[in-house]
């Protein structure tokens, strides 16, 4: 009986074929965290503990977002950040004119039609990837991930409550480890924000934290 009560919500959001749907899926199944994972051909992902899922409409060029009633509020920022992950505003046709004016690349671009540069749910998600996966493997990185997202967590508030012995004993260097707590001390603080539109003030802010080159930073 669903009678007065809320029901599951389904957004669209559209994007310019073609689509390497699949190439998508691959790459953030091989980089997943327990936060995320793909099964067939679908996308999940844990938002405040309550399941979404993103399926490809090929047919109609879109994809289907399904939301479920608890995070009807945060519709819009759910599908803002599907937007992002898979580069959803990206016009491909003009990509693919730009880069078949090279001759190293012309027939790559016709071979894969439709590459889109894959995002990050969560941009501090994406500075932890940034810092975890200097000098090793992406395999060893999605490792050190997983760990990370089940014994102290990923947002700014869960690793600056922990303290850099803990985040070092998941598997990585002391000082990669201080690193990461400071990251995420700058960012609960707001020293350091992720939110930056200028790329010359983030780059400043981000080189400030100890253990953050010029490399990592670019």
């Amino acid at each position: 009986d669903t009678i007065g009560q809320p029901q599951e919500m389904v957004l669209r959001a559209d994007y310019r074929p073609p689509f390497d749907w699949t190439a998508l899926l691959q790459f953030l199944q091989n980089r997943s965290t327990p936060l995320e994972w793909v099964t067939e051909d679908a996308y999940h992902r844990l938002v405040n503990g309550h399941e979404i899922m993103v399926k490809n409409m090929s047919a109609k060029n879109y994809l289907a977002i399904y939301i479920p009633s608890e995070l009807s509020r945060n519709a819009h920022a759910v599908l803002r950040r599907v937007r992002h992950l898979f580069d959803l505003d990206a016009n491909p046709s003009a990509i693919a004119d730009t880069l078949s004016r090279d001759p190293l690349l012309v027939q790559a671009v016709k071979k894969h039609p439709g590459l889109r540069v894959p995002g990050c749910w969560d941009n501090f998600e994406m500075l932890l990837r940034v810092v975890v996966g200097q000098q090793v493997s992406v395999a060893g990185a999605t490792t050190i991930m997983r760990r990370l997202a089940e014994r102290i967590g990923i947002t700014p508030a869960a690793v600056a409550g922990s303290v850099p012995r803990e985040i070092a004993a998941i598997g990585m260097p002391r000082k990669r480890a201080e690193t990461i707590w400071q990251l995420a001390r700058f960012v609960k603080s707001g020293t350091l924000n992720l939110e930056e539109k200028d790329p010359h003030v983030f780059y400043e802010q981000l080189v400030a934290v100890p253990g953050i080159g010029p490399w990592t930073a670019e």
